[in-house]
């Protein structure tokens, strides 16, 4: 992730004019390997754990903050893909089709039990990191009999399910934003289509692949995030103060005002990045000893993460 800097650094501002990764940064990613950072091992991945997870995201987050936005989205929904779902899609994913995905979790669309699998349809916003998925998920809420059903603390039953680029629709005139534009976080639809048990990630129907790292959502990636780009405000601001000289006044960086204040967050970005990798450290070392994390590791990660 360090040595791309140059490379995705240089590639920023074309990236942003175009509305997704430009060609040159697009292709260094994927040849990078870092696509397979929280890929189980059992299928050839690197399955990290959580301080190089932080590390990497961060250093892309740092290099230009629509790369490390697409990492993001793409990482995490790469886990959930590889951990949970069908040896048959598996095979596909690494078999030439590609195993890069993007998702939204926002339960929009709906799912109803038929005779082959399941009958899905949705619509579905902000698919951060389109521009090179293969594979997309969306969040169902499971109906019968035109109704939703509930669980047995009245929430709608939720399932999320995958299905290839080909049968997805894009509205490629729904990402017209100001920020993070080179992350092509276009609007999809998954059109009216049946798909099999294989492309259902929960409720889980087989056993989880990956080590306990996969028990880690993705709240890791955005605080990793924000650790990259304050990062590098700090240090944009730090160069434009050594420059920035009132007509008979002192340096901004060398005025005492500027270094308290300065110093000041500095100080907070290092103390919420070593409460961060307490954290999913954490985290990690209960999901290794006893399985899924209990409520007071995810309750400290949100807190994190806000």
């Amino acid at each position: 992730a360090r040595a791309l800097r140059p490379l995705l650094e240089q590639g920023a501002a074309e990236s942003e004019r175009l509305g997704r990764l430009c060609d040159t940064t697009a292709q260094a990613l994927c040849e990078s390997g870092l696509f397979g950072l929280l890929v189980p091992r059992e299928l050839g991945g690197i399955e990290a754990d959580p301080r190089t997870c932080i590390d990497v995201i961060e250093e892309l987050a740092y290099a230009d903050g629509s790369v490390g936005w697409v990492m993001i989205a793409t990482t995490f929904c790469i886990a959930g893909a590889t951990s949970w779902l069908g040896d048959d899609v598996i095979d596909e994913m690494f078999g030439g089709r590609g195993f890069i995905a993007a998702a939204q979790i926002a339960p929009n669309g709906t799912a109803t039990r038929v005779e082959d699998g399941w009958r899905i349809e949705g619509q579905f916003h902000f698919g951060s990191g389109s521009q090179l998925s293969s594979w997309f998920m969306g969040a169902f809420v499971l109906h019968e009999d035109g109704v939703a059903v509930r669980t047995s603390e009245g929430a709608p039953q939720v399932m999320y399910v995958y299905g290839p680029r080909e049968h997805v629709w894009f509205e490629p005139g729904s990402w017209d934003v100001t920020g993070l534009r080179a992350t092509a976080s276009h609007d999809f639809r998954f059109v009216d289509q049946v798909v099999s048990d294989d492309l259902v990630m929960v409720p889980a129907r087989r056993t989880r692949r990956g080590g306990p790292v996969m028990d880690i959502g993705v709240s890791l990636g955005h605080v990793a995030w924000s650790l990259g780009v304050s990062t590098r405000i700090l240090d944009e601001l730090a160069t434009l103060a050594a420059r920035k000289q009132r007509q008979g006044r002192a340096r901004l960086v060398d005025q005492s005002m500027f270094q308290r204040d300065f110093g000041m967050h500095r100080a907070s970005i290092e103390a919420a990045r070593a409460y961060i990798r307490r954290v999913y450290d954490d985290w990690f070392a209960e999901a290794a000893a006893h399985g899924p994390a209990g409520l007071d590791a995810r309750a400290a990660a949100r807190l994190a993460a806000c």
